[in-house]
């Protein structure tokens, strides 16, 4: 996702040298299933919802402005399958491989599966979802 993004796209897009109030619609990242959690396309639903307003509690609106296309940057990496997979593998414990290291005990190693069903999709999207009940930033 981040080598589809060039230098030249993320600072046409803004996220190199960002000046508040240039925006290039047109040049905003999304994630591929960007579609499945925005399917309007609202603009007010571009950013993931674990990173919207309502998260970031000791911040102004100036100051949140200023990392929106950080949070754009953000949200196009949580919506992507890549992501999704990583998170399905760390959320699932029982599916690890156990080993024990020497100097730090027993370890658990993650498998991050190449695809994941829709289901399963939608289940690590709404764990990462529940998180907004105990994550303030």
């Amino acid at each position: 996702l981040l080598g589809h993004w060039g230098f030249s796209v993320l600072e046409k897009a803004g996220f190199i040298n960002f000046y508040p109030g240039d925006e290039d619609v047109d040049m905003k990242p999304l994630g591929r299933l960007a579609g499945k959690r925005n399917p309007s396309g609202r603009r007010t639903e571009l950013i993931h919802p674990i990173l919207r307003r309502g998260m970031w509690k000791d911040i102004d609106d100036d100051e949140y402005d200023l990392m929106e296309p950080a949070l754009l940057l953000a949200s196009a990496i949580l919506d992507d399958p890549a992501a999704l997979a990583f998170f399905h593998a760390i959320a699932n414990t029982k599916s690890m491989t156990k080993f024990h290291d020497a100097t730090h005990g027993p370890c658990l190693v993650a498998s991050i599966p190449a695809t994941l069903t829709d289901q399963q999709q939608t289940e690590v999207y709404n764990k990462i979802i529940k998180m907004r009940d105990w994550t303030i930033w």
